[in-house]
């Protein structure tokens, strides 16, 4: 479906398609998209009962203090890897391993932040990770820079930044 172009006044004008032609378009794009995920969703297969031992000894690892345990299990609890994907627990463990130190970790607790268009928050970690010389840290603050979101707008800074990853 095609909107026509009409003339009123010598400017152009888009005709405004229909109500039902507007519903059609949702329920068809509704459906391919449906249609592209149905797929995704039905290949995911509970964890075996080795993965789940896996997943245990890795949590035990990450709860008893062991920095890239915790960071590991951030990425598993982010990705729902040999568990149920949980942001907040993927959070909470890159937090640990941030605190004692792990750049990845820095970085994407950055990059949450910044996911929630929460820039001041983000940026305490960014820069953490940057001077760790983390290349996603480096990029993410590059970013902040040039774009002015989180920090004083320096386009000359995101590019060094860019450039040093």
């Amino acid at each position: 479906m095609t909107a026509k172009l009409t003339h009123q006044q010598g400017k152009p004008r888009m005709n405004v398609l229909s109500k039902s032609a507007r519903l059609t378009r949702a329920f068809i794009a509704s459906f391919l998209c449906l249609a592209c995920i149905q797929p995704m969703v039905s290949l995911a297969s509970p964890p075996t009962q080795e993965e789940t031992a896996t997943f245990n000894a890795l949590k035990a690892k990450a709860e008893a203090g062991d920095v890239q345990a915790q960071e590991k299990l951030g990425e598993a609890y982010e990705d729902g890897r040999n568990t149920t994907k949980n942001l907040t627990l993927a959070e909470k463990w890159y937090k640990k391993a941030a605190q004692q130190g792990c750049a990845f970790a820095n970085y994407k607790i950055g990059w949450f932040y910044s996911e929630q268009n929460k820039y001041k928050e983000a940026m305490p970690y960014l820069e953490k990770a940057a001077q760790q010389d983390s290349p996603n840290g480096l990029v993410t603050l590059g970013v902040r820079y040039a774009s002015g979101k989180g920090i004083k707008k320096d386009e000359a800074k995101g590019l060094a930044l860019w450039k040093q990853a």
